[in-house]
């Protein structure tokens, strides 16, 4: 069996182009392949409130049409705040192969016409039957309080979900055919991209739970950086990068199983190429900022979006020339890059003293830090050593070199009798 996996599009109008590039490239490689099954794990949209007449609705019946002439596809609903229940509308879509829409746990057998069948004992024994299809959706905490009224703990619920798998895997014993679990949840463990943002509140899964369900593949949604968990477990990520925090390769899976063995091949797509220098001068010499424009080779500039981020004190802002960086990163020379834009974080010079002050701890220090903060010369040689010394002398000690006499230990109260 031949399986594609992909997952979070979040097709938006804003960057309906860059999406388009990347999910043609994915239709063409689908259809140059001969796919028994394509699974999509969630997050088709990024937002709830796409409109059905938008580019991004237009795109998505499209592409999910194209898949379907391909091969029969199974589509959890992802993160409510990101789908909602638009793609139940892909139910209606008319294509060679159906299209299985579900936002409650559910299990299909695939049969040999492509179709889908209920995945009960029986249909596992027949003989078309070609695959078992474990699906769970977006599991979140609002998820199971509103549609199916629990409101136990985030532990409570994921025994409840590790239970599911559990049944999943007992009605997988008997049937002699490859299980595979669909899902758009988080696993502990997993990475995530560096500026990926997880919105509601996620129920985590353990990996020891999944395996509950004891799937020969295990092909998720949610995390966007793709990954494999142990020998079967698989993020394919999203298909296009979404912000400068998304710096690793997109695509999506093919996964092959043959035989009890399993192959998966990650292809890339032509997603922009996105590269983020970062520099903070409060702490380093401004002169660094030459090194770091060369930390990039003519190869990876050549044709990407590059964001600068410098951390500069407010009186060195005009040392940086903007103009000038600019044109060599998008000089031939250097490689050309698309577009270069830079952010400056201006830092008054007292602000990053002063915080320098909280984090020191002796006293001579912070009356030096003190003294530059104030623009004053630096305490006395005389006044450092008392200061070292007040640190370091016995409290007793201080109190008998400044008072002449020896300090007393204060009289035990009396008790009155009975007390």
């Amino acid at each position: 069996m031949k399986i594609l996996h992909t997952a979070d599009w979040h097709v938006k109008d804003s960057e309906i182009a860059e999406v388009r590039k990347c999910l043609e490239h994915m239709l063409e490689v689908a259809s140059e392949t001969r796919l028994d099954l394509i699974v999509i794990a969630g997050d088709m949209t990024d937002s709830q409130n796409v409109k059905l007449d938008s580019r991004s609705a237009r795109l998505i019946f499209e592409t999910v049409t194209g898949l379907a002439h391909i091969a029969p596809v199974v589509i959890p609903i992802g993160t409510r705040s990101h789908d909602g229940y638009a793609p139940e509308l892909l139910r209606n879509i008319r294509a060679t192969y159906p299209v299985h829409i579900t936002r409650f746990p559910d299990q299909l057998i695939l049969n040999g016409s492509g179709g889908f069948w209920s995945g009960n004992e029986d249909n596992c024994r027949l003989a078309e039957a070609r695959a078992l299809i474990s699906i769970v959706p977006s599991v979140t905490k609002q998820f199971f309080q509103s549609e199916l009224g629990i409101t136990d703990t985030d532990q409570a619920i994921a025994a409840r979900v590790g239970r599911i798998f559990n049944g999943f895997a007992t009605n997988a014993a008997t049937c002699n055919v490859p299980h595979i679990l669909v899902g758009h949840w988080a696993i502990g463990g997993a990475y995530v991209s560096e500026h990926q943002q997880l919105i509601g509140r996620d129920i985590e899964m353990s990996r020891e739970q999944v395996e509950l369900a004891n799937a020969d593949l295990v092909c998720l949604g949610h995390i966007h950086l793709h990954q494999q968990i142990g020998n079967n477990i698989f993020y394919s990520g999203s298909i296009h990068r979404n912000n400068f925090g998304e710096l690793e390769e997109k695509g999506f899976y093919i996964h092959t199983l043959q035989n009890g063995s399993l192959d998966s091949r990650f292809i890339k797509t032509p997603t922009r190429k996105l590269i983020r220098l970062d520099a903070d001068f409060t702490r380093d010499p401004i002169e660094k900022l030459d090194e770091i424009l060369y930390t990039r080779t003519p190869e990876e500039l050549h044709n990407a979006l590059v964001r600068i981020e410098l951390t500069v004190f407010q009186d060195e802002v005009e040392r940086i020339d903007q103009d000038a960086i600019k044109a060599f990163l998008t000089s031939t020379m250097s490689g050309g890059a698309k577009s270069v834009d830079i952010k400056l974080i201006r830092i008054p010079r007292v602000n990053v003293r002063s915080e320098r002050f909280f984090e020191l701890t002796a006293l001579p220090d912070k009356l030096r830090e003190q003294a530059a903060i104030r623009d004053e010369p630096e305490p006395s040689a005389g006044i450092l050593d008392k200061a070292a010394d007040l640190e370091t002398r016995n409290p007793d000690a201080i109190f008998e070199a400044v008072s002449g006499t020896a300090r007393k230990e204060p009289e035990p109260v009396q008790q009155a009798a009975g007390f």
